[in-house]
């Protein structure tokens, strides 16, 4: 089983079902990144849903920054069924599928 960690500014993170809350202050983020370090595991790929922040900003902070992309999902997404994925330049293929 897959965990999918999604980050995005006042809304939630997801970690066994529990939604957590990071603002998009980067040094608010920084520190979530460097606590989920401590307790990710090889298999959990990490994505964030930040407006402003760069993920290449804060790839480094992870153990795996090539499991580490961003999600955009679209305006009204309960009327399209849409979302970008985007990585960055160490983001591995495999996260994608």
């Amino acid at each position: 089983m897959r965990k999918i960690v999604v980050n995005r500014p006042a809304a939630h993170v997801f970690s066994h079902g529990t939604p957590r809350a990071v603002s998009e202050n980067p040094e608010q983020k920084s520190d979530f990144y460097k606590n989920l370090a401590k307790v990710l595991n090889d298999n959990n790929i990490v994505a964030t849903n930040s407006s402003t922040l760069l993920p290449s900003s804060f790839k480094d902070l992870l153990p795996h920054p090539e499991k580490y992309l961003a999600i955009h999902f679209a305006n009204e997404i309960w009327n399209n069924n849409t979302a970008e994925i985007m990585g960055h330049s160490e983001t591995s293929h495999e996260v994608y599928d």
